[in-house]
């Protein structure tokens, strides 16, 4: 019965160290993808704040263009050539909050799972111990 449980923790032992393993890759992986999800996030930051500008200084245009009594063509081409920039930008604008939001909801994910394998690890250790 000694041998047999013996062997029964050796086999036990073996198990927890390939699954602890195992766990220690998936951290890394893991980490790998935060690191990249928190330089896109970054990246499209800093997007959203240019084309926030952008948007800003193509609205102060419209609202010059507007107020402006001058009726001839070219000022009408330019005013419908800042209106669809504004469009663009507004459409960019969504597309990055949504960008955005996707990469919160990986944050998130990704510090979920990392609270659950540090659970597993716990619960790795406490059975090494008992």
């Amino acid at each position: 019965a000694k041998e047999q449980g013996k062997a029964e923790v050796e086999e036990l032992l073996s198990k927890l160290q390939k699954v602890n393993t195992e766990q220690q890759t998936k951290i890394q992986e893991l980490e790998d993808k935060l690191v990249k999800a928190v330089k896109a996030s970054t990246e499209a930051s800093d997007l959203l704040q240019s084309v926030r500008q952008a948007k800003e200084r193509m609205e102060r245009d419209l609202e010059r263009l507007h107020t402006k009594e001058d009726n001839s063509d070219s000022l009408r081409r330019r005013l419908r050539e800042t209106e669809d920039g504004r469009k663009t930008l507004e459409n960019q604008v969504k597309r990055l909050e949504i960008v955005e939001r996707r990469e919160s909801k990986l944050k998130e994910d990704m510090q979920t799972k990392s609270q659950q394998i540090q659970q597993m690890g716990d619960k790795i250790r406490d059975l090494e111990e008992n």
